[in-house]
Parts: C-alpha cells; sequence; structure tokens
C-alpha cells in the first residue's frame, strides 16, 4: 500500500471551487454526443463523471472522464 500524503489546508483559504482554463490545467474535454441517440437518452447529456487518482503510480493525478 503506497505511503498517505498528508494533505495542507490554508486556514483562510475559500473552499469551493475554481473555473481554470484549459491552458492552465492542460485538460481540454468537449461531451459530444451524436443528436440522435441524445434524443432517445437525454441524461447522457450531463456525462457520465469524473474521476482523479493516481492509478498508474506515477505520482500524477489521473483524470477519467
Amino acid at each position: 500500500m503506497p505511503p498517505i500524503a498528508e494533505l495542507s489546508i490554508p486556514g483562510v483559504a475559500k473552499t469551493g471551487f475554481a473555473q481554470v482554463s484549459p491552458s492552465q490545467s492542460g485538460v481540454l474535454f468537449t461531451n459530444s454526443l451524436n443528436p440522435l441517440i441524445s434524443a432517445n437518452n437525454q441524461i447522457l447529456e450531463n456525462g457520465a463523471g469524473v474521476a482523479l487518482g493516481d492509478v498508474d503510480g506515477d505520482g500524477r493525478c489521473d483524470i477519467f472522464l
């Protein structure tokens, strides 16, 4: 089992999320669907979600969309 890294959280920072551009994050993703498929199942337009974790053990966060 890999060692657990301690997370340091500043006491004065605001909580929540901040939007960053693809040039800042290195991630560019668009949920593109065929109109016929989305007409049959509009829930697909919401996307399937996102998961983050170091799956390959290289020390960098992997993103799954």
